[in-house]
Parts: C-alpha cells; structure tokens; sequence
C-alpha cells in the first residue's frame, strides 16, 4: 500500500468554502478509465451542485463539453500545489473518484485525510483504500447507470449534513490506516 503524506494532507476547517456552494471536486487526469465524463453527468443531473476540477489544463473538447453540460457549474483551478490542494479539498463539499480501475487510488486517501467526504465507483483497488468511509456508486440493477449512481450518492450527501460528516469522520480514521513509514 501507499501511505498519505501527512504533513500535507490534513483538514483546514477554518478556511471558507469554495466560491461556488456545494462543489464537488475531481482531481487528476481526465482521459479514458478516469471518466471525467460521468463526473460531468453525474453533476448535469445534480442541479444543485458545481464541479471543480484539478489537474492538466482543459482542453478545448473539455470546456465545450463543460458548457453544454454544466453551462457556468464548474471552475477549473489547474494544476495546484499540494498546500492548495488541501485547501480545496478541506472546503469542498466532497470529492468525486469515478475511475474505472485503479491500482490504488491516491486522490481518494487525499481527500479523506483533509476531510473530503468520497464518492467514488465501486472498482479496482478503491473499495480496499476506501473501505467504509466512502459512499459507493455501482451501476447495474436498480441502480441504473453509472452517472445516476453517483449523482444519487451526491445528492444524498447533500441532504444529510449528519452523512457528510460521518463520512468525513471515517475518511480521516481511514487514511491514517495508511502511512509512508509502514509502505
């Protein structure tokens, strides 16, 4: 396993929230099993909810597709320092992680270390990094699509402040199961 750097990733929670209420990030790269797009449909069909995205800048493809989309519910920050980055996600309203596979998922112990309650699709090595201190997306079944799993489990914790932080809670004792020195 991999370990979260603690001295960078820890909550700030005295710092305001974002300039746009309920923003949910995703951070990282975007192409192919990161599906950037269903983050962007998951929060097309969460109308209350902005994306904020962190990482490569957008492309042209990616800004028009975030305008016909979202129309003015994102903002891109870019590429940003790990000090900036603990403070986005120490203020988010949550964190999104809608890979397809990963091999561990860093992004997700980040965000659960400052705070960041996690929504991410239930695949690759996510549900042993996360365990229960994430709320899952699945497709399939009554569950339908991918990106209205996840919308559903944004707008869930948006309505249930005592879920947000619960998840929060369970994030930080979760991450700090994972430390550089036992790596």
């Amino acid at each position: 396993h991999l370990g979260i750097d603690r001295a960078a990733f820890f909550p700030e929670p005295t710092l305001p929230k974002l300039t746009r209420d309920n923003t949910v990030l995703f951070v990282g790269q975007r192409a192919g099993y990161k599906r950037f797009d269903l983050a962007i449909a998951a929060i097309r069909l969460s109308k209350r909810l902005s994306l904020g995205i962190v990482g490569p800048a957008l492309t042209t493809e990616e800004r028009e597709a975030l305008h016909r989309a979202l129309g003015e519910r994102w903002h891109e920050f870019g590429p940003v320092s790990s000090a900036r980055l603990r403070q986005l996600y120490s203020s988010a309203h949550a964190f999104i992680f809608p890979s397809d596979y990963e091999g561990f998922g860093l992004p997700v112990l980040e965000a659960m270390a400052c705070g960041c309650p996690v929504i991410a699709n239930r695949a690759g090595a996510l549900p042993e990094v996360a365990g229960d201190a994430a709320l899952w997306a699945e497709a399939g079944g009554e569950a339908g699509p991918l990106e209205e799993s996840l919308a559903d489990a944004m707008l869930e914790m948006w309505g249930d402040a005592g879920l947000r932080e619960r998840l929060a809670g369970a994030g930080k004792r979760q991450a700090a199961k994972f430390a550089w020195e036992r790596a």
